[in-house]
């Protein structure tokens, strides 16, 4: 009876023993099955995220500076192109009516007049060291600036104003330094605020007589803009 009892009471243990032996090993498979598609997900979505990071980007920007140079503030739209942690940029600078050097007129009673809102060019370089995908993050660029005033002579000193065309220019180059902060909003949105250091020299000229210098000084440079990323 003994006997008969062990035998039938071994009998269901050591199926339990085959059946736990057998969930065991479907269990390690299945966890190893999901251990390596998780490896292969990470894979693809690091490749992923290396290739969205590596993509060439557009965008548009609109924006107004202050530097050195007279009749500020100026304003900016400029064209981007961005890949990874790098951004060019480039657009026309413009402005009011005026602005720029005067200087010595050539004559007491000579007025001069500029009537262009285009003031020149800039082109950007910014760097960002950290990684993408912040909302707030900080970055370093370089700026460099060309602005040309053309102006028309008036001569006041007579009944009947004359206006001389083409009576005096200026012109001003600036190479900047500066950090800034960039805030994203809604996605493709951000704003960029930048405070530069660098160095600006101009030279002018009076009825196209030898140009004569403005000055070559340090400058500081601020710039706020507002983004837009094609992604």
């Amino acid at each position: 009876m003994f006997h008969r009892l062990f035998k039938y009471s071994c009998e269901p243990i050591g199926k339990i023993f085959r059946i736990r032996a057998i969930t065991n090993f479907n269990m390690i498979r299945i966890i190893a099955t999901v251990l390596f598609s998780l490896a292969l997900s990470q894979a693809s979505f690091s490749q992923t995220d290396s290739a969205a990071a590596n993509k060439i980007r557009h965008g548009i920007s609109v924006g107004a500076f202050v530097s050195g140079v007279p009749g500020y503030p100026y304003y900016l739209v400029s064209y981007s192109i961005s890949k990874g942690r790098n951004r060019v940029s480039i657009g026309p600078v413009l402005g009011e009516k005026g602005g720029g050097y005067k200087g010595y007129s050539g004559g007491t009673n000579i007025s001069l007049q500029n009537t262009s809102f285009f003031k020149g060019l800039s082109g950007v370089y910014q760097f960002f060291p950290n990684p993408s995908g912040k909302r707030y993050d900080l970055f370093f660029q370089y700026e460099a600036t060309w602005q040309y005033f053309n102006y028309d002579g008036i001569n006041t000193g007579s009944a009947n104003w004359i206006t001389i065309p083409n009576y005096s220019s200026c012109w001003y180059v600036g190479q900047y330094v500066g950090y800034g902060l960039r805030v994203r909003f809604l996605k493709n949105f951000e704003i960029t605020h930048i405070i530069g250091l660098g160095n600006l020299t101009g030279r002018y000229t009076i009825m196209g007589m030898k140009s004569k210098s403005i000055g070559d000084v340090l400058s500081g440079n601020t710039r706020l803009s507002l983004s837009y990323t094609f992604r």
